[in-house]
């Protein structure tokens, strides 16, 4: 019955080792590393994701721009280098 209940639950030994991770002395150093690490790449990913925004935002207001213009005032169709 237990056995079933193990593999129920998918908790399964594979290799006959009854120790769990989190026994483990440097467990709780990996832990944190891989939580620290997943910070660092969603604040990467969040600086990203507003500078790419920023961008979209000043293409948006230029074309909105150069829509509005005649085209016959119209001198290129790049947007400003700041």
């Amino acid at each position: 019955m237990h056995a079933a209940n193990a593999i129920l639950f998918g908790m399964k030994k594979l290799s006959g080792n009854t120790r769990s991770l989190e026994s483990f002395r440097i467990f709780p150093y990996i832990a944190w590393a891989l939580i620290i690490g997943f910070a660092v790449f969603v604040y990467k990913i969040t600086v990203h994701l507003q500078a790419a925004a920023a961008e979209i935002e000043i293409q948006t207001e230029f074309t909105a721009s150069t829509a509005k213009t005649p085209i016959e005032n119209v001198e290129t169709f790049e947007p400003p280098t700041e």
